[in-house]
């Protein structure tokens, strides 16, 4: 027996219904992304995404210590964008916070970088840390 071609209400249930029997976008309006979410909605969902914390050896001695102890979200996400260079104590506490090729303090707001631990390791670090 030779197989019947599947119904027009399967067809369009699957996208293979010609394009003229397809719901077509109302005038002037795009048709939604995949996933059923506008492209408000998406760009609202990178905004209150978490902030990731990126850390590289900015001296030159091999990979950064882990971070032991990092700072919660919302205080984090008030650097979102930045860089700075931490200089940090053998034990894992940061001493200090500098702007990439300043030798100056970061400023008020960068201080809260201070409170992140690194574990501990046999010599003080040099670490560049990006926040996005």
């Amino acid at each position: 027996p030779r197989a019947e071609a599947p119904a027009d209400e399967e067809k369009r249930r699957v996208g293979l219904a010609p394009p003229s029997r397809q719901k077509a976008a109302a005038p002037g309006m795009a048709a939604e992304p995949s996933g059923g979410e506008s492209a408000n909605e998406m760009t609202a969902d990178l905004a209150e995404a978490p902030p990731r914390m990126f850390v590289l050896a900015a001296d030159g001695e091999g990979t950064p210590p882990p971070v032991v102890s990092r700072l919660d979200a919302p205080r984090l996400s008030a650097l979102r964008g930045r860089e700075f260079v931490l200089l940090v104590e053998t034990g894992g506490r940061v001493r200090s916070v500098a702007l990439p090729g300043s030798s100056g303090p970061a400023g008020v707001e960068a201080e809260v970088l201070r409170e992140i631990v690194f574990a501990p390791g046999d010599r003080p670090r040099r670490l560049s840390v990006r926040i996005e």
